[in-house]
């Protein structure tokens, strides 16, 4: 029975119907916790009395929703109000991609991107084991943005026959089961396999996507014919409708994409949705699909080279606008561009330098140890460690404007700056400190900032950046605002640079500005909520290049920039890139490269049985969460029941899910920084910080997300990671410029009733973990470079430290206080009794780069430890103009 308005399913309120189907109703409804709309499918009757059905729809609803994928429909929730079961989904504004087809064939270029959009969102839940089966243009979601989503993931899967005999592709859904022998999937997309009733795997979703672009380019279905038999047995027999028959200039490059997709065999078709993605979003060989090229070049050949391809990129925009009702004029081609993948090692290569030429690249490589310099020829397969001689780690390599030295950062001789040829040799030390070194055009002064930037997300310190003079070795402070990464203009005019608004003390946005060489007042390029870093300047110091998450995905934008003044002379401008996550740029001086770091960050949520008294682990880690979702901090109910953890990445949310991987929910869903969450010490609320009053302070909520309410409030410096004394009568709150004690039971801007002094060598004291007794709190040494200074020890009566290790962090003590769990700097847990002295390994959760978040989490009981283990992969890519 469709429900009325007013209809209240769990803490939602309907507020109308948006559609019906034989897979049940879906409704517009309104999160009274959290005051956003949303929708709601409300199952059949026939699936929620069935327990078998009811249990699997539950089951694939937190497999979907892990994926948490911009192309993919969001699942909020599940849940059931008496005999009605439904599933809560972001709601979204625009139209299915059958609706866009209504008006005819889409414009090439328009027609490339949704496809890519669509691989881009199957890769992420095929790399999780979810195969799409049934992927239609009914099935596909165009925001009004222009982002196209993933709908249905099997999530409500009709027991029963197929349907009557129709009309080709217009057949509804047919049996969705997953044994073989069962067809599964809508007449006119389905793969041969599925057709025969094979057993099905990612490659399915392929053939699928290549009938969706077909019809896309033509505006026919691949495989129409007159009734569902004839069609199924055209896909199994014959080939599709040539793209030309349909009179368009369908570019050579995205044919071959779409005939590669719709081979017969799943082993001759693309064998992965994540090269298909980046095939359709790099075509070279047509205006219609091609990525815009960028200014890497002085004026002349390259500047016009980059002037055509943007005309075209924005006359393809304009075609699209028109309207595709009536006939539009389609751009003509824009010069070709290559891109290339330069390094594949396993692991972590990052910050790319190329040499003025474009000929070499330097760049960093970490695996299991520590981080080294590495230089390759563009082309070649042979790096060469240039640093085998330092066992720490060297960071941060940039070619000099000559081409003949590397300067970069190394943890060796004390640590600092330091400069070497271009093959490793005479290796000399020009600074006793400094990160991300940047050249002056001259090659006569380096600028360095004071920060090891790791992450964008995860920023340790207040940085500064210093002008080193290599012939003297004299340094000089640029500025006094945070600043990190500078990049010198070509001219020597200008540096630029970007850092935290408001400092560290500030609300977290991080913004570009430029500065003059000898020094003065920044002028900003940037001024707004999306995460912007990295800059890089063309090499006619026209334009400056920089990371930037405003289109939803770390990417690469462009801004123009009067290097006499600083200011920008237009709007920031995006350069379509093959990735999802793009970072790490670097432009040569000659021959218009750019190579940039391509990055896969995924983490999972497992626990593990841990015998306090031996100190031991006492069982394998199983898996709780899975997902292409970052976990950047985990906290954990006082039952150990559930666990709670932030989402990294551009939207850093709040999330909780029990520990057998039921009740998967989303708390949080805004776009501020939601960050560190934990538990009250009863359990009744959920703290954490967030930067929604414009500075980072703590917030408050109930598990179930509702009654969000600031609980700090101060002047001066940020809360993070707010840690419940066992007594709740105390919260430990590190944060700058150091620890604070609150009292929950004070009004919030009386809570904070002690500031904890430094630590005896100065630097900052961040809490971790309190003892049971309450008596004694664990935390590590924050260094003003951002380092770990090992863990200590606090005493609350005594008001003294004492120091337990010199390296290491994240220290949870056991419950007699005296021995703890900590993450050390090679990314492995380890039990250290302070009594008697004795270490143990535990289990590696994977190195993050990061000083100051919670990787894991040890139950109040001790003897469960939860950690989100991290799994980190980037690769080095070129692009260059054919």
């Amino acid at each position: 029975m469709p429900l009325v308005a007013g209809t209240r399913l769990g803490p939602y309120e309907v507020v109308a119907p948006i559609g019906a189907g034989g897979m049940g109703e879906v409704y517009r409804a309104r999160d009274t916790r959290l005051q956003r709309d949303v929708a709601i499918k409300v199952l059949p009757e026939r699936l929620a009395a069935n327990a078998q059905a009811l249990a699997r729809f539950e089951r694939e609803a937190r497999v979907v929703a892990a994926l948490s994928h911009p192309n993919i429909l969001a699942i909020h929730d599940v849940g059931r109000e008496g005999a009605t079961a439904y599933a809560v989904m972001e709601l979204l504004e625009g139209a299915t991609l059958r609706e866009e087809l209504r008006g005819g064939p889409l414009p090439v270029r328009r027609a490339a991107e949704l496809a890519a959009h669509v691989a881009e969102g199957l890769a992420a839940a095929h790399e999780k084991g979810v195969v799409h089966r049934d992927l239609k243009p009914d099935n596909l979601f165009v925001t009004r943005d222009g982002r196209l989503k993933v709908l249905d993931f099997g999530l409500a899967r009709e027991e029963g026959g197929a349907g009557p005999p129709g009309s080709g592709t217009e057949s509804p859904t047919l049996v969705r089961e997953t044994d073989p022998g069962t067809v599964v999937g809508t007449v006119g997309y389905m793969s041969p396999e599925q057709v025969r009733g094979d057993s099905v795997d990612h490659r399915s979703d392929i053939f699928s996507l290549g009938c969706v672009l077909h019809e896309m380019l033509t505006g026919r279905r691949a495989f129409l014919r007159d009734t569902s038999a004839e069609t199924m047995t055209a896909i199994l027999r014959e080939d599709a409708a040539p793209l030309d028959e349909s009179g368009r200039a369908i570019p050579p490059a995205l044919a071959r994409i779409v005939t590669h997709c719709l081979e017969k065999k799943p082993e001759q078709r693309f064998q992965s949705a994540r090269d298909l993605a980046f095939d359709l979003a790099s075509l070279s060989e047509s205006s219609g699909a091609s990525a815009p090229a960028l200014s890497t070049a002085r004026p002349g050949r390259g500047w016009r080279w980059l002037a055509a391809a943007l005309a075209a990129v924005l006359l393809a925009g304009l075609s699209y606008r028109a309207g595709r009702g009536a006939a539009v004029r389609e751009a003509a081609p824009p010069p070709r561009t290559r891109f290339m993948q330069i390094t594949d090692l396993p692991g972590i290569e990052s910050t790319p330098s190329l040499s003025p030429d474009g000929k070499t690249l330097a760049f960093v490589v970490r695996g299991h140890g520590n981080a080294d310099v590495y230089v390759q020829r563009v082309g070649g397969h042979n790096p060469l460690n240039l640093t085998t001689d330092c066992a720490k780690d060297d960071t941060g390599p940039a070619f000099s404007p000559d081409g003949e030295r590397i300067a970069f950062h190394s943890e060796c001789e004390g640590g600092g700056v330091f400069v070497m040829g271009a093959t490793g040799e005479s290796r000399r030390k020009v600074a006793d400190a400094g990160h991300d070194p940047a050249w002056s055009p001259d090659g006569g002064s380096l600028a360095v900032a004071s920060e090891p930037l790791h992450n964008p997300l995860a920023r340790r310190i207040q940085s500064v950046v210093s002008i080193v003079d290599l012939a003297g070795g004299a340094s000089r402070r640029l500025l006094e605002q945070d600043a990190v990464q500078p990049a010198w203009s070509p001219d020597g005019r200008r540096i630029a640079f970007w850092g935290l608004r408001g400092g560290m003390g500030g609300g977290g946005t991080r913004d570009i500005w430029t500065v003059a060489a000898e020094g003065g007042e920044p002028v900003e390029v940037t001024n707004d909520p999306h995460l912007d870093w990295n800059p890089v300047w063309s090499s006619d110091g026209r334009r400056l290049y920089f990371a930037s998450g405003r289109n939803g995905a770390l990417n690469l934008w462009r801004v123009a920039v009067d290097t006499a003044t600083g200011r920008t002379t237009g709007a920031p401008e995006p350069v379509t890139m093959p990735t999802r996550v793009t970072a790490s740029f670097s432009l040569s001086r000659e021959g218009e490269r750019l190579a940039f770091e391509s990055r896969e960050e995924r983490s999972g949520l497992y626990r593990v049985a841990f015998d306090p008294e031996r100190g031991r682990l006492a069982g394998a880690p199983e898996l709780v969460l899975g997902g292409s979702r970052v976990i950047s901090s985990v906290g954990l109910s006082p039952d150990g029941e559930w666990a709670v953890f932030t989402s990294g990445g551009l939207q850093e949310n709040v999330f909780v899910v029990r520990m057998d991987g039921t009740g998967y929910r989303q708390l949080t869903d805004d776009a501020f920084r939601n960050r560190g969450p934990g538990f009250s010490t009863d359990g009744s609320l959920i703290s954490f910080y967030s930067n929604r009053s414009g500075r980072y302070e703590v917030w408050t909520m109930h598990p179930d997300g509702s009654n969000l309410e600031r609980f700090s409030q101060t002047e001066v410096g940020s809360q993070w990671y707010p840690e419940w004394s066992p007594d709740g009568k105390l919260i430990a709150v590190p944060g700058l410029p150091t620890t604070r004690m609150l009292d929950p039971a004070k009004a919030i801007g009386e809570r904070i009733v002690l500031e904890l002094p430094a630590l005896p060598d100065g630097t900052v004291f961040h809490a971790v973990s309190w003892s049971a007794d309450a008596k004694r709190l664990a935390g590590m040494g924050l260094r003003r470079d951002g380092s770990s200074g090992g863990v200590w020890m606090y005493g609350i009566d005594s008001r003294r430290y004492e120091r337990v290790t010199t390296s290491g962090r994240i220290p949870h003590l056991l419950a007699d206080g005296k021995r703890l769990v900590y993450y050390d700097n090679d990314g492995e847990l380890r039990f250290l009794d302070t009594t008697s002295g004795r270490s143990e390994q535990l289990v590696s959760i994977g190195w993050t780069g990061q000083t100051n978040n919670r990787d894991f989490r040890v139950s109040r009981d001790n003897r469960q430890i939860v950690f989100a283990r991290v799994e980190n992969e980037a690769d080095i890519w070129l692009m260059s103009p054919e």
